[in-house]
């Protein structure tokens, strides 16, 4: 046997496979989504919650008045509502529990299973998650029961035993604009006085529609966002094609003389000896832990070519001279730093620190940039080259694997990575996030429709005399549906227009909560994803007219001759 003469070892950990390391950072994605979203959804459940149990206890206060006039004593029939409102809120929780811990993680690893090949998932309960979820929506709909039924409770019997006085009819602001109130027909005038006479319920329909459109907008938001990464990082920061690893690393004599063999090939626009070092980064005693890694270009020729450092705020370009030591953004955010503050780097086991000069945009990975100049002048090592970076031409674009196949020939390349096959493997890691953003959207729709259900229900049972009244005056049913269908468009669009620039802020919001380490993610949200949210609220708050539609085609004309006693 051949004797190998100084071997050179290379010891990996599971972390440095490609297929742990990338399930590791998706399942991390998913887990700061899973952060978020639940908070929001909340909110706006906890706004259903809130409706519903005051309107319960207004509807029932003959009720209570009944019940007072009995000899029940106040904390009884508070009891009684607060009772409901317990019960009501841990069926309902245990309910969607059971459901969400069936259905969403299944979804999801079903949806990671094209990209991976895993185990059959172990179903784990997060019983914190379903232990404080409960929890929070027990004590909010009980505290709003409780308050709600004092408040009724203060009264004596004699008024709880009568129905509510409506409010005193009073000149809305509108009014006093006679240009546009002089040209308003019958119905329209009639339409805007309800809409500013009832402000508690205009304010909740407006909260609860624009918290749905600003989910839905989120949701698409985080798509948009996530799906720019592969975008910038590869088409406008690095623009590199391939990167060829060489078999050890060379000085710049031999480097040099390489490189000229690759320049020969005309199907390279661009080639570029560096070295990348592996090392950690500090700032005082505390450590950032993940791997970066410092790159070094033989030359300036030829670097921008390969790399653009900008500053990401104004696009204005980042100088990068041999006195320069940059990093990225991402880096800078975790260390808590900026220009001119110290930092600690290490390269093996040897420690340096250096002044930052200025900070670039990066959007994956973490890089430090420095010339060789100024890594000698730090560390007082001089560098070995152990990369070339290439930019192919479009004819050499189409022959990339081709390419690579020819020099992996060569004794000096070990490895060859194409920047387009790491490109399609993000995306395509990305694309699992189109079922998280499917089920967020589907989730927050099926909230709109029941926000807009309530409070439409409501509207129509507060005002029952008054629709079956103008039955009597001759309304046909259509025209019925279009009186009270008015005030819910209206509604409906100003909580939209709400929710589109409470979408944006959710969206920065949720951005800056997923982001990791080693990834910096854009705030992106298109067109689209605004227009969306906007539409799917209104079809939604259609398909609910649509339902209550028939609700108040059987509401008879003879309630309006009822005695109000």
């Amino acid at each position: 046997m051949r004797k190998i003469e100084d071997p050179k070892w290379y010891v990996y950990t599971r972390d440095d496979n490609p297929g742990f390391s990338g399930i590791v950072e998706d399942a991390e994605r998913v887990d700061n989504v899973a952060r978020v979203f639940p908070v929001f959804f909340m909110l706006v459940s906890l706004l259903v919650c809130l409706t519903s149990m005051t309107r319960m206890v207004e509807e029932r206060r003959t009720e209570i008045g009944t019940l007072k006039a009995l000899g029940y004593s106040d904390s009884s029939i508070a009891l009684k509502y607060f009772s409901y409102a317990a019960s009501a809120s841990i069926i309902g929780s245990l309910i969607g529990s059971f459901i969400g811990v069936l259905t969403l993680p299944d979804i999801i690893v079903r949806t990671y299973n094209i990209m991976y090949i895993l185990p059959p998932p172990r179903l784990v309960i997060s019983w914190v998650g379903v232990i404080l979820s409960t929890l929070l929506g027990l004590v909010c709909t009980c505290a709003v029961a409780t308050f709600a039924c004092l408040g009724e409770l203060r009264l004596n019997q004699a008024v709880l035993m009568r129905p509510k006085a409506p409010r005193p009819g009073k000149r809305i602001l509108l009014e006093y604009i006679r240009p546009v109130w002089s040209h308003m027909n019958f119905t329209s005038k009639v339409s805007a006085r309800n809409l500013f006479r009832y402000k508690a319920r205009f304010l909740m329909t407006v909260l609860g529609v624009a918290g749905c459109t600003a989910l839905i907008i989120g949701g698409c938001g985080l798509k948009d966002s996530i799906s720019l990464v592969a975008d910038r990082q590869f088409g406008e920061i690095t623009k590199y094609d391939q990167i060829f690893a060489l078999t050890k690393d060379k000085d710049l004599e031999d480097g040099n003389t390489l490189v000229s063999e690759f320049r020969e090939d005309d199907r390279f626009s661009t080639v570029l000896l560096s070295d990348i070092k592996k090392c950690h980064a500090f700032k005082g005693e505390a450590a950032y832990r993940n791997d970066m890694s410092i790159i070094i270009p033989a030359e300036k020729e030829g670097f921008d070519n390969i790399f653009t450092l900008r500053h990401r705020s104004d696009h204005s370009p980042v100088k990068f001279d041999d006195d320069s030591f940059i990093i990225t953004e991402r880096l800078a955010e975790v260390l808590g730093v900026k220009a001119g503050d110290e930092i600690t780097f290490t390269v093996g086991d040897d420690s340096y620190k250096a002044i930052i000069t200025d900070i670039t945009e990066n959007y994956a990975n973490n890089y430090i940039y420095m010339m060789p100049s100024k890594y000698e002048t730090i560390t007082g090592r001089s560098c070995s080259f152990n990369v070339i970076y290439t930019q192919l031409t479009e004819k050499g674009k189409e022959e990339d694997r081709q390419i690579a196949d020819k020099w992996m020939k060569n004794d000096d390349i070990m490895t060859v990575m194409l920047i387009r096959e790491q490109v399609e493997q993000i995306e395509n890691s990305l694309q699992s996030l189109d079922v998280i953003t499917l089920v967020l959207v589907v989730c927050a729709g099926i909230l709109a429709m029941v926000v807009l259900y309530n409070l439409t229900n409501i509207n129509i049972a507060e005002r029952v005399r008054e629709i079956a009244t103008i039955k009597v005056l001759g309304f046909y049913d259509l025209e019925t549906a279009n009186y009270i269908y008015r005030e819910n468009i209206i509604l409906t669009l100003t909580g939209a227009a709400v929710g589109v620039p409470l979408g944006t802020v959710f969206s920065r919001f949720i951005v800056q909560a997923i982001q990791m380490d080693m990834v910096m993610f854009p705030l992106y949200v298109s067109v689209y994803s605004y227009l969306l949210g906007v539409i799917l609220t209104i079809l939604f708050s259609l398909a609910v007219n649509f339902i209550m539609y028939f609700k108040m085609r059987k509401i008879s004309m003879v309630e309006s001759l009822k005695s109000i006693e």
